[in-house]
This record gives C-alpha cells, structure tokens and sequence, in this order.
C-alpha cells in the first residue's frame, strides 16, 4: 500500500504487509488493517527478514520496532 494522496504532503508512506495464507477475505486491501491484533500475528522472524530483504533491494538499512503497545 501507498498512501501520499493528501495536500501537502512531503514524503511517501508505505505499508508492507506480511499475509498468513489462511486470513480471511475481508482483510484483503485496505481491510488489512483489521488484522491488527490477530491473536495468529505471522511470525516476527519472517517479518523482519522481509524488511531487511526489501531494504538491501533499496540500498537503504530497516529501522527495527517492536509490536504496538
């Protein structure tokens, strides 16, 4: 997803969102958002070697952060 439609802005903001096989239908394009605080998050490991796949891709480094609190 992309968001940077809004007057103004100075940047793009950009959600990588990493899908179970099993989620359910509606959390498909924006309705992913429902997925936060699935009680079957996939797994942070794999997360975090995705982010750091598509950040050596960019030639940029990932900035780690922990789970919403």
């Amino acid at each position: 997803m992309q968001f940077a439609e809004g007057d103004g802005f100075q940047h793009v903001h950009v959600h990588f969102v990493a899908r179970s096989d099993d989620w359910p239908p509606a959390w498909k394009g924006p309705g992913v958002f429902s997925a936060f605080g699935a009680d079957d998050p996939v797994d942070t490991g794999k997360v975090t070697e995705i982010m750091e796949a598509v950040a050596a891709h960019l030639g940029t480094e990932t900035t780690p952060v922990g789970p919403p609190t």
